[in-house]
């Protein structure tokens, strides 16, 4: 009868250790934004996934702010700031992580506050999404602001999925990350003075798309803007009246530069996919001026002597 116990006892001890070295060695996901790199070793704010709203913006909560004022980059294009010449140049910047606790959004996702370092093993299976398709990716690959997919094996990444799901014309990995300064040049809608919150990186001008929706609404260039919950994407439709949804043309208070991360929200204008190249900044997208103007077919001029930006939307887009 001992012996019987005591046999007993030895297989549940043993199914006890089996169970807990399957817990321990048991593969774990984990979503999150690259905040920092160093070698093998990837630093995530993690999150959940969240869907952005129809303006571009993710649910509101800022990204980290860049350290110091610097002044704005020269125009590339006539929606630019001047700064004496017409030569492009990079603003620079270092990463910063992205800010906000439970329910603070960056990238398309809610941040849940916790961070955490990861080292990505040397056979690691990157895989790289973007736009619907797939390609295989590699250590290098990785910058600061994309949003990675994880499966870790006692704290060392076997594979990584990175997320780059933005329909935008966007920079070689690595550069992800900007310096972003409000713009300080005046806007003028068909002559008529409008304060806008937009931002100049690397020498060319950024604005929210509810922004123009909003006082392009009433014109022959207006469109509505929308989300479309299957495709998880941005939907533009040109000739439609524009529905306001509150916060259009929010004064910011900024006062100095701001980090930009490589936005990842998808455009559809009409039904068909557009690349509009984006930055997320302070939970909102902003979207290139010229590329906005091109999709819609609105003019845009530059004024130099005043430094003024033009919209014209008694005219079509005519590229530089």
């Amino acid at each position: 009868m001992m012996k019987k116990i005591f046999a007993l006892l030895m297989c549940v001890c043993l199914l006890a250790l089996s169970v807990s070295a399957a817990e321990t060695t048991a593969d774990t996901t984990l979503l999150g934004q690259v905040t920092a790199i160093s070698g093998n070793n990837v630093t995530l704010a993690i999150g959940t996934q969240n869907q952005p709203d129809a303006s571009g913006g993710t649910p509101p909560a800022a990204p980290s702010e860049s350290d110091a004022d610097k002044p704005e980059a020269p125009p590339q294009d006539s929606s630019s700031v001047p700064s004496g010449d017409t030569s492009e140049s990079s603003s620079g910047g270092s990463a910063q992580p992205p800010s906000g606790g439970p329910g603070g959004g960056h990238g398309g996702l809610t941040l849940t506050g916790e961070e955490k370092t990861v080292t990505i093993a040397d056979g690691a299976d990157i895989t790289i999404e973007s736009m619907g398709s797939s390609s295989t990716g590699a250590l290098s690959d990785i910058a600061v602001g994309d949003i990675l997919s994880v499966t870790l094996s006692s704290d060392t990444v076997t594979a990584v999925t990175i997320r780059r799901m933005g329909g935008g014309k966007q920079p070689t990995a690595g550069s992800s990350a900007k310096t972003a300064a409000l713009t300080s040049s005046s806007v003028h809608v068909n002559g008529s003075s409008v304060a806008f919150e937009a931002y100049n990186i690397d020498g060319s001008n950024y604005f929210k798309l509810r922004d123009l929706a909003q006082v392009l609404n009433g014109t022959a260039k207006q469109f509505q803007v929308g989300y479309d919950s299957t495709n998880k994407a941005i939907t533009l439709t040109s000739g439609e009246s524009y529905t306001a949804v509150g916060g259009e043309l929010t004064a910011t208070t900024n006062t100095g530069s701001v980090e930009a991360a490589l936005s990842s929200s998808s455009i559809y204008l009409d039904g068909t996919k557009i690349n509009l190249t984006a930055y997320t900044i302070g939970g909102n997208n902003y979207f290139k001026l010229r590329d906005a103007a091109e999709a819609l077919d609105f003019g845009v001029t530059w004024d130099s002597s005043t430094s003024t930006i033009g919209i014209d939307t008694t005219t079509g887009y005519t590229a530089e």
